[in-house]
């Protein structure tokens, strides 16, 4: 019986709940900078604070685009040939007014000046009229730089900061096995390789000889 429901289940068009393993997951209070900076109530993830969007079904979510739209034509509407290709899009223009108020002349920062002749100086000319106002109240580039938050900084210098190399420390079961091989051979490491009862795991001279040495170096410093 199981293993019939075990087929029915993968023949199944719904796809299978998997969620996403805690390893995984990302850890933002792994750093203590942040940990002591962290503010909990002010995350995307609070209801509280962001509650989530309730939303519409797809086919309701679609009928409210068309009829907010006044450019979505359906095919089966008679003026569906005079749409345009490209909804126009918004931009901003300057507008001058006489006396009375009317508007007399609008005025575009995107239109380009005529240039039959392909002159590559025109771009350069001030003969717009709005060149001038452009450039008005520009002082420069300011040479001082933002001030950078200060959890920003502290991170910043920790990451520029070199980790300490700390060496390492043989273990106690380590020094054991670097005396038992001391006691039983002395120094003659090609019999250390051979013995299989005290090396069980096949190292090899250099290596035995590197940890026998740092065990010496260890116990002559203690003393």
């Amino acid at each position: 019986m199981g293993r019939e429901l075990q087929k029915k289940k993968n023949r199944s068009s719904i796809p299978k709940v998997k969620h996403k393993p805690k390893s995984k997951r990302v850890n933002p209070l792994g750093n203590a900078i942040i940990a002591a900076n962290w503010c909990g109530f002010q995350t995307n993830p609070n209801p509280k604070l962001h509650p989530p969007r309730p939303r519409l079904p797809p086919q309701r979510r679609h009928r409210r685009h068309r009829e907010e739209d006044p450019l979505h034509l359906h095919r089966g509407h008679p003026l569906h040939h005079l749409r345009p290709p490209h909804a126009p899009s918004r931009r901003t223009a300057r507008v001058e007014r006489d006396e009375s108020g009317k508007i007399i002349k609008v005025i575009h920062s995107h239109t380009k000046k005529a240039n039959p002749l392909n002159d590559p100086l025109n771009e350069l000319e001030s003969g717009d009229e709005g060149g001038d106002d452009a450039m008005e109240g520009f002082e420069g580039f300011e040479d001082e730089q933002e001030e950078k938050n200060e959890v920003v900084r502290q991170l910043e210098e920790q990451a520029l900061r070199v980790a300490e190399k700390k060496p390492r420390k043989q273990s106690t079961r380590e020094q054991e096995w670097c005396q038992r091989l001391s006691e039983k051979w002395g120094e003659d490491y090609k019999s250390m390789v051979k013995d299989r009862r005290l090396n069980p795991m096949q190292q090899n001279e250099p290596d035995i000889r590197r940890r026998i040495g740092k065990w010496l170096e260890s116990k002559s410093g203690s003393a």
